[in-house]
């Protein structure tokens, strides 16, 4: 009879991207937590992608759930998560959490040749760049929206009025 704890394969493919394999339980959580707990910290998008995982259970979840609390920013994003994935999820009530995002997907993840990475000193700046054209954005889409919202409540109002002298 094989003793030997049942395989889990972890491929970090870059600072965010993880790929997951073999079976995800108490024997491999720590491993699991260990690997993506830099990544955590960091905050921002985290991707995993789960599928080649043939298992998990209650301690991957909790992994989970520890990474969303412990990240102060940022979504986790969970691609190609099985039926059972995502019936345990809801069973444990993870799946409804802001900030997690559970997909499933039938299309092979993995990519078929390895690309250069982006030197380590350039990153922070582009990151940077990024995040204040975020800013900007969102603080442009808000002052819109409430635009648009005022503009809605006017013709609301003045439909209102026409209804009231219509009707008198």
């Amino acid at each position: 009879m094989d003793t030997a704890p049942p395989d889990f394969q972890i491929v970090a493919y870059g600072p965010t991207l993880f790929y997951l394999g073999g079976e995800l339980d108490l024997s491999s959580a720590a491993r699991f937590h260990d690997e993506i707990q830099d990544s955590v910290r960091a905050g921002g998008l985290i991707t995993l992608d789960v599928s080649a995982l043939r298992f998990i259970d209650g301690a991957g979840i909790r992994v989970l759930n520890q990474a969303l609390d412990e990240s102060k920013t940022g979504c986790i994003v969970v691609h190609g998560t099985s039926w059972m994935f995502r019936r345990l999820a809801d069973a444990v009530g993870i799946s409804g959490r802001p900030r997690l995002h559970l997909l499933g997907c039938d299309e092979d993840p993995f990519p078929r040749k390895t690309v250069r990475s982006i030197p380590m000193q350039d990153i922070a700046a582009r990151f940077q760049a990024l995040r204040n054209s975020y800013l900007t954005m969102n603080g442009d889409v808000r002052s819109t929206n409430e635009q648009a919202r005022a503009l809605v409540e006017r013709a609301v109002a003045t439909r209102s009025l026409l209804a009231e002298r219509r009707a008198a």
